[in-house]
């Protein structure tokens, strides 16, 4: 019997993950989405890495996702018998291949994205460029169609129709 596919998606915060993921799972029939953004800590946890600057919490650090239940939740799903045709879990963050459209609430503060999304987004992918094989990077800036069909073709599925 063939097991689960897993695929993860990332990327910058806002940066269209969670549509190509949705995209991506309405092409396959049976596929599973697990959105790292399920699993944010709560706004006042005292695990957040604080923004002194900003007096508030740095929402693209490792710490402000609650890491165990996202991979208890993965573990679980995987130990579901998988569907036969492509089984597939979809697992989106911009944070997912650092630790192997989000909600704002509150409002980030001004100057946020400067000081902290786009500086964390750059750390993260080089480390993940350069500790993590087998990644495949796609081009946010392609159209998102064009996006899905080069991981369908990447991982070999074709898509339903």
């Amino acid at each position: 019997m063939k097991g689960w596919i897993v695929v993860g998606i990332s990327g910058v915060t806002c940066g269209g993950k969670t549509t190509l993921a949705a995209m991506l799972q309405k092409s396959i029939t049976g596929s599973v989405v697990l959105s790292q953004d399920e699993f944010f800590r709560e706004e006042y946890s005292d695990k957040h890495e604080m923004i002194p600057e900003l007096q508030h919490a740095n929402w693209e650090s490792l710490s402000s996702i609650d890491w165990n239940n996202l991979m208890t939740k993965l573990s679980e799903l995987k130990s579901h018998e998988p569907p036969s045709g492509n089984p597939l879990i979809i697992v989106e963050g911009h944070l997912i291949f650092n630790y192997l459209v989000r909600m704002y609430s509150p409002p980030d503060p001004p100057g946020y994205f400067d000081m902290c999304v786009w500086p964390m987004y750059l750390k993260n992918k080089k480390e993940i460029e350069e500790n993590v094989m087998g990644i495949v990077i796609f081009d946010g800036a392609e159209e998102t169609i064009s996006i899905l069909e080069k991981i369908l073709d990447d991982i070999g599925v074709k898509q339903d129709t």
